[in-house]
């Protein structure tokens, strides 16, 4: 897990005795075998009568056999659901493998 220069800069000015290479040290450490699971819906706070999601997914795909494979896999489990009375058997599951990063 990597973070954006610009993260990097905030968490290190928020905690002085934090340096860049030490919090690459702990993300790296943090990111080693691990999944990120991101729930679609969770984490909805409702700001001043407006809905923010503090955690945002962003996948950027590269390959375009990779990213045919994920719209298949999306339009695989929409057809079965339009099957099914317009409900899902069960949540759209999807894997990626890379590396996350944090960013604004």
């Amino acid at each position: 897990m990597k973070a954006t220069e610009e993260i990097t800069t905030q968490i290190c000015d928020a905690i002085p005795e934090l340096t860049p290479e030490l919090l690459a040290a702990v993300l790296n450490a943090a990111g080693e075998d691990c999944q990120i699971l991101f729930i679609q819906g969770e984490g909805q706070q409702v700001i001043k009568g407006k809905t923010h999601y503090p955690d945002y997914l962003q996948v950027e795909i590269t390959d375009p056999r990779e990213a045919m494979n994920l719209a298949q896999q999306l339009l695989n489990a929409c057809s079965a659901a339009m099957d099914n009375g317009g409900v899902l058997r069960s949540p759209v599951t999807l894997s990626f493998a890379g590396q996350a990063l944090l960013s604004e």
